[in-house]
């Protein structure tokens, strides 16, 4: 393609029950789409990329680029994601970029400098990790780990500012260590995941931090039994 053109990419995240798909041109978001929880990724995820390109007058042929979540997060999610993305980079020819998921969601957040990612996981635990905002991006301060909650949180001062799908899992537990968290809710003034993940692609390619096709797997973040003690986050 043509260097004057604006990219477009193909953005996708399958790391939990809510399925994004999202078109970027350049850094913006041209068109998101969410699948709920209680569909099936496997079965609709083709269907909403071919729906999305349709309803942008795109062909696969159009895209630049192709950027999709690593996790960690659901194993069957991320392996659907992931299989699907490198076969649409492989047959058309795409470059390839992943991100982390749990740092697309810390990017949603525009007006604090430290934020928790808490996602369900399985049987009582989250997949968590703390990210810092400087002057450019956002820099993973607690690395992604699969983790009980409690164990933690008691590593930081609160309140602490946390986001994520484990709301109501964590926050009577945590009530009941005094663990008084702020909890970033939905409908504060958030980025959409859409946005989050084109402008994390965008960041990705334009760095030509490109994925090898062969390679590129998902991050499951196995159970860590103990935390590595951060230090005490900003």
């Amino acid at each position: 393609m043509s260097s004057k053109h604006t990219q477009r990419s193909l953005c996708i995240d399958t790391s939990s029950n809510k399925m994004t798909i999202a078109l970027g041109l350049g850094n913006a978001l041209a068109y998101e789409a969410y699948v709920e929880e209680g569909s099936s990724h496997c079965r609709e995820l083709i269907p909403q990329i071919q729906q999305a390109l349709e309803k942008m007058q795109w062909s696969v042929k159009d895209l630049d680029f192709m950027a999709v979540g690593l996790g960690p997060g659901s194993f069957t999610g991320l392996r659907v994601g992931v299989a699907t993305a490198k076969a649409f980079a492989w047959n058309e020819g795409l470059d390839l970029v992943g991100f982390s998921s749990m740092m697309a969601m810390a990017n949603r957040i525009t007006d604090v400098e430290d934020v928790c990612v808490m996602q369900n996981a399985r049987k009582h635990r989250v997949y968590a990790a703390c990210y810092h905002r400087d002057a450019t991006s956002w820099k993973v301060s607690v690395e992604e780990q699969d983790c009980d909650p409690i164990e933690f949180l008691e590593q930081f001062a609160s309140p602490f500012p946390c986001l994520g799908d484990a709301k109501n899992n964590v926050v009577p537990l945590a009530e009941k260590k005094d663990l008084h968290l702020h909890w970033i809710h939905e409908d504060q003034p958030i980025k959409s995941l859409g946005t989050s993940i084109v402008e994390l692609g965008h960041t990705l390619y334009n760095q030509q931090q490109l994925m090898n096709v062969y390679q590129a797997s998902p991050n499951y973040a196995r159970p860590n039994k103990s935390v590595a003690t951060p230090g005490k986050v900003r």
